[in-house]
């Protein structure tokens, strides 16, 4: 028998829902269907807009319009499903604290110790009270100190010290969909962060291990996923994404093109690949393609300069080793990792849009 699957990603230009099937005794998951709809303006940034009932009511119609479709396609009723999100005012904010070890005669660290510190950690306030700790987990542990471990279980010392990443975000974008599930006629089962989650379809083992950076480029936000020791370590949601490039590209193409179109079939993210003579049509209107490529060009440089200071920030510049991995929609533009491997010199490549492996190393599991 069958055992079914449903994962729904709010994005901001598009509600994707996948049904994945798992046959008796199987560790795989099989893809089913996929249904893309459009978000109808009702998701912002990432941002659920709560505070208006029409943009509630269109993420729920938009919602129901994709369970549909999959259970007339699939034959199938959905009634679970898990929720994806990556909303720009979602943040992480590493803390650290510090406690006695409470077996004093011996030393030896124990569970006991590990609970202790993770409940101190989860009661720290958040800056807001609209905000709330959605997840926390432990990046590594300090033994007197000195000696840092991933696992100080069964170490000796008379103190420990733990450095967690807090999961913050705003708690009206949990309880809307929450309260969601009864017009959907879906139990929500969990209500993932997107960026925490995707990475081992996009990345390798050994990647994730030494260190890499996920890029995953949205229509309106770009999210910066760091990876290492297997873990994510820091993460950050940037503002920006396809649609600054698109509004640009408007500018110098003819009223009503298909810019998304345009851009993908003729876009180059760097300029100096397109002769300077070369012409495009668009509609009436003749184009010379290098201008368009100047337009992406310019705007990618952007983007690729916001992510390197998030890579600063992090404190963990100097170990990422693994480069860059591209994922998102706008990933698709011709020569956009040469762009990012020239503006922040490190290796970069492209994940696969649809299903998160590109080049498929050989150690991905899927």
């Amino acid at each position: 028998m069958k055992q079914y699957f449903v994962g729904v990603d709010l994005g901001s230009s598009n509600v994707v829902m996948v049904v994945g099937s798992r046959a008796e005794g199987s560790d795989s998951i099989n893809i089913e269907g996929i249904s893309v709809q459009q978000t109808k303006r009702s998701i912002k940034h990432g941002h659920i807009s709560t505070t208006l009932t029409s943009a509630v009511q269109n993420l729920s119609s938009v919602i129901l319009n994709a369970k549909h479709e999959l259970e007339q396609e699939l034959g199938i009723k959905i009634e679970q499903g898990y929720f994806g999100q990556g909303d720009v005012n979602t943040r992480c904010v590493i803390v650290e604290d510090m406690i006695p070890v409470k077996n004093k005669r011996t030393g030896v660290i124990g569970n006991d110790d590990l609970n202790i510190i993770r409940h101190l950690i989860g009661q720290i306030p958040t800056e807001s009270c609209a905000e709330g700790v959605w997840e926390f987990s432990p990046l590594c542990y300090f033994v007197n100190g000195t000696k840092q471990t991933l696992d100080p279980t069964g170490l000796q010392g008379s103190w420990l010290k733990a450095r967690y990443m807090l999961t913050v975000g705003m708690n009206d974008q949990i309880n809307s969909l929450k309260q969601m599930h009864h017009k959907l006629g879906i139990e929500i089962q969990n209500i993932f962060v997107t960026p925490l989650i995707t990475y081992p379809l996009l990345v390798s083992k050994s990647e994730a291990q030494k260190g890499v950076v996920v890029v995953d480029m949205g229509s309106e936000v770009t999210d910066v996923t760091i990876i290492r020791d297997g873990k994510v370590q820091y993460f950050y949601s940037l503002p920006v994404g396809a649609e600054l490039i698109d509004s640009d590209l408007k500018s110098i193409l003819t009223k009503g093109s298909n810019v998304t179109k345009i851009k993908h079939l003729y876009g180059e993210s760097m300029s100096c690949n397109v002769a300077d003579n070369e012409i495009i049509k668009d509609g009436n209107k003749e184009i010379i393609r290098r201008n368009i490529a100047t337009v992406i060009e310019a705007r990618v440089m952007d983007i690729a300069e916001l992510v390197g200071k998030v890579i600063d920030e992090s404190g963990l510049s100097a170990f990422l080793d693994g480069g860059i991995v591209l994922t998102g929609g706008c990933s698709s533009l011709k020569g956009i990792d040469s762009l990012f491997e020239r503006e922040l010199n490190r290796p970069c490549r492209k994940a696969d849009v649809l299903y998160g492996v590109g080049s498929k190393p050989s150690e991905c599991e899927i």
